[in-house]
């Protein structure tokens, strides 16, 4: 689990926001800790191409709380398996994980809570116990849970909302959602994806 200062570090040094990662905000600086604001533009570092690719793939990590690994063998399975837009495979794949659709339809905070639901057992995909943050869900699967957690936080959610990417199934002692194939795609995360395969190609 990481903790609290390793996370507001991440987000002052990429100056944005990673909602699956952590809900905490912090006020701006305009320079880093410990940076004098006269050294700054005379700092020498390596080509900015490089760091802009760097920066983008460790936030691509950080939107899906993926370590090095993991994003290795995505790229690598990818480039092997869906040779024509590998950019949109990896896309698929990235928000196909159990792990990230639980997160995305808010029966859970931030992905690392989503993670300790699925470890703990808490999640069934299709009537079948699922432990494995990295399942890969697909279109029509149903999620169950019965988890006061995951209740919770969905019903915060739905509060004076009409619109929701999902069946819902209505029931008292859990929630039974089906999944339905997403309507909007996010070009920002699609940006990202295409440098980490620079980065790394």
């Amino acid at each position: 689990m990481m903790f609290k200062k390793k996370k507001i570090r991440y987000i002052r040094k990429f100056k944005c926001i990673f909602p699956g990662l952590t809900n905490k905000k912090i006020n701006q600086r305009k320079n880093k800790p410990g940076e004098h604001p006269f050294f700054a533009p005379k700092k020498t570092s390596v080509k900015k191409s490089f760091v802009d690719r760097l920066h983008d793939k460790q936030k691509l990590k950080l939107n899906f709380c993926l370590n090095e690994r993991q994003l290795k063998n995505y790229i690598k399975y990818v480039l092997c398996h869906i040779k024509a837009n590998p950019f949109l495979g990896l896309y698929n794949i990235l928000h196909s994980r159990l792990d990230y659709v639980i997160y995305s339809l808010h029966m859970a905070k931030t992905i690392l809570q989503a993670r300790q639901l699925i470890n703990h057992g808490q999640i069934y995909i299709n009537s079948k116990k699922e432990k494995h943050p990295g399942f890969s869900c697909k279109v029509g699967d149903i999620i169950l849970t019965k988890s006061n957690v995951a209740m919770e936080n969905l019903r915060d959610y739905l509060i004076g909302r009409v619109y929701f990417n999902a069946t819902l199934i209505n029931n008292s002692d859990n929630i039974i959602v089906k999944l339905h194939k997403p309507k909007i795609i996010n070009f920002e995360v699609l940006k990202l994806i295409q440098s980490a395969f620079e980065f790394y190609l």
